[in-house]
């Protein structure tokens, strides 16, 4: 249901604004999410599990694992 609304929306938009328009938006749009999710990612990649439960930042610059 949201997913038909959603093309629906998005038709409606590539009608007024136009195709070559249309597509300068949906391509920001879509470098956004991909920079969002690239850095959520780096985020995920930072934190160390130690424990269920327990995450600690990795110290600055040091490539082996927690002694």
């Amino acid at each position: 249901m949201i997913l038909n609304k959603a093309e629906k929306l998005i038709t409606v938009l590539r009608n007024t604004v136009g195709n070559s328009e249309f597509n300068i938006i949906h391509a920001q749009v879509n470098d956004f999410f991909h920079k969002k999710r690239n850095l959520n990612r780096a985020k995920k990649k930072e934190t160390v599990m130690l424990h269920p439960g327990l995450v600690r930042k990795r110290p600055k610059n040091v490539k082996t694992p927690f002694p």
